[in-house]
């Protein structure tokens, strides 16, 4: 009888390890390539970078544009027999192509090269990769319900180990089966996530939750693919449930969704997003566009933009720095397009031909006639140029920034009388407190204190000042900074040895370099008049340095 159940033990021990070459053979590296222009751009911005003195920005940079790694499993359409890989979309993000590697073990490694991003999908971080038709494997099936809190759960992936994947099968339980995030879910497709303990490392992206069949033990079904993990959190794990896998699938993959996509609608969408928010058409901005813009001008660009949309980008760009640029590229097109009226014309070629890999959409932009080029990637149709914008003249064509603004500014002064230099009318150190109400009204509250020289008397007195002005500004943006030229009037209160009061006018200008965000320092002149011979222009100087918040 004891040789029976070790006979036992000996084979349920070969079928597990059976069942565990089988789910090797279904689970893959995901190796994407990146695009010619994206290496171009992270390379020149790297070299940029490091002759401005960031070097640990750079070298990222550098690191970034040899590319990564992540996982995929292999996933065969009902439909069409078609076999893909379904991943993350951040997985292949900036996938010109992608190199599919199946490994029995860390030695026998076959690999699939300029494997296509077949489709990636823009509200959900899902993507399918069309692998060769003589990939003979087998697939993992979906399994057709939501594991449970409390239920065993499996993850197969190749997270890295140093710079190499490296094969790990891990087991945990779920710990919430309806998990959501407001965070998440502006990346995540607004859906409800699996949260479980099975491990997952960098590299993990884009495998397989797993469970057991109940039928078959040792057939594993896909309940949801792995996506993030919070490193604030012990084994806090989130995959995507296979729910919105098998619609992904259906509505991309069986359906040829690829063929049947309309460039003519496709353009449409991308005029009527662009008069709601820059973000919405970022998806619509090809990788290939990026191409046309320059290291040093998106460093341009950037150190233009207003600190919110500043702030957006950066924190993009941390993440993934031509998902930056791209949405860097996003906002210059959308501030082209934001005041012009702007419609799409009948089609000019055959674009919804099965082979069309190029289009361009006649259009009409203020009336006059206008082109965007179109190019497929990653299944979709997408915006490589546009007539009417040129990236390298950006900067000209939006020197008036309408969205300067700094609430609060506070200056110390110094004033002199311009004219009767031997005999200065004014001398007199204050400080100032302006308030902005919008890009081009401010106001301003000042007190002074100095000596005034009165010619009719021709005595010196001392004086105290106090003042208000209000005025328009017109911020001019010179790269990085801002030239503010101002006009407006005061009215201002001379206490001291004398008592007066008197109005008049004020012009000059301020010269801006931000620090940060929501702060900068600013240097400026002023000119005011002051009515103190009367008959004669009287004309005194103030120079001043302050700081905005």
């Amino acid at each position: 009888m004891r040789k029976v159940y070790s006979l036992l033990v000996v084979l349920l021990l070969a079928m597990s390890i059976q069942a565990q070459n089988e789910l090797r053979r279904k689970v893959v590296v995901v190796r994407p390539v990146l695009y010619d222009s994206s290496v171009d751009f992270l390379l020149g911005f790297s070299d940029l970078l490091m002759k401005e003195g960031y070097k640990e920005a750079a070298r990222f940079l550098k690191d970034y544009a040899k590319g990564g790694f992540g996982t995929g499993f292999v996933y065969a359409d009902s439909v069409t027999g078609k076999k893909y890989v379904i991943t993350n979309r951040h997985v292949v993000a900036l996938a010109q192509s992608v190199t599919i590697e199946f490994r029995d073990n860390e030695r026998n490694v076959s690999s699939y090269k300029d494997c296509p991003v077949a489709i990636v999908d823009e509200d959900i971080d899902l993507a399918a990769i069309a692998l060769p038709d003589n990939v003979t494997v087998g697939s993992l099936r979906f399994a057709d319900e939501t594991p449970t809190e409390g239920r065993d759960v499996f993850t197969a992936g190749y997270p890295g180990l140093g710079d190499n994947p490296s094969w790990q099968f891990g087991k945990g339980i779920v710990s919430n089966a309806h998990f959501y995030d407001e965070e998440l879910s502006k990346v995540g497709g607004n859906t409800i996530l699996i949260q479980h303990t099975a491990q997952i490392d960098a590299g993990s992206s884009g495998s397989p939750l797993l469970i057991q069949s109940a039928t078959d033990k040792n057939e594993y079904l896909v309940a949801g693919i792995n996506t993030w993990k919070a490193y604030a959190r012990e084994n806090a794990n989130f995959a995507i449930p296979t729910s919105d896998i098998r619609v992904f699938c259906e509505k991309y993959l069986s359906s040829a969704h690829i063929a049947k996509d309309n460039i003519r609608q496709r353009a449409e969408t991308f005029v009527g997003l662009a008069e709601q928010d820059y973000k919405e058409i970022v998806p619509f901005i090809a990788y290939d566009y990026i191409a046309s813009v320059a290291p040093s001008q998106f460093d341009s660009w950037y150190k233009s933009f207003p600190s919110n949309v500043r702030k957006d980008i950066m924190q993009q760009f941390r993440n993934n720095p031509i998902e930056g640029v791209r949405m860097a590229l996003a906002y210059a097109v959308r501030e082209k397009m934001r005041t012009k009226k702007i419609s799409i014309e009948p089609i000019d070629n055959n674009s919804d031909s099965n082979t069309a890999e190029t289009a361009e959409v006649a259009m009409k932009y203020n009336g006059k006639p206008a082109t965007s080029k179109w190019i497929k990637e990653q299944g979709q149709w997408r915006l490589t140029e546009l007539s009417f914008f040129r990236p390298k003249s950006y900067l000209s064509q939006s020197i008036i920034d309408k969205d300067y603004i700094h609430g609060n500014t506070l200056s110390f002064s110094y004033t002199h009388n311009l004219l009767n230099i031997g005999k200065p009318m004014v001398s007199m150190f204050g400080v100032s407190y302006n308030y902005m109400f919008n890009a081009f009204v401010v106001a301003e509250i000042n007190f002074k204190k100095g000596k005034t020289f009165l010619p009719e008397s021709g005595e010196r007195y001392k004086m105290d000042i106090a003042g208000l002005s209000i005025g328009g500004q017109l911020p001019l943006a010179l790269g990085k900074w801002r030239l503010v030229p101002y006009l407006g009037a005061y009215y201002k209160m001379a206490i001291g040895d004398v008592f007066r009061d008197y109005i008049g006018l004020s012009w000059g200008a301020d010269l801006v370099y931000p620090l940060g965000q929501v702060a900068g320092v600013f240097v400026g002149v002023r000119y005011n008049t002051i009515p103190y011979i009367p008959g004669r222009f009287n004309l005194n100087q103030e120079l001043y340095l302050g700081f905005a918040l």
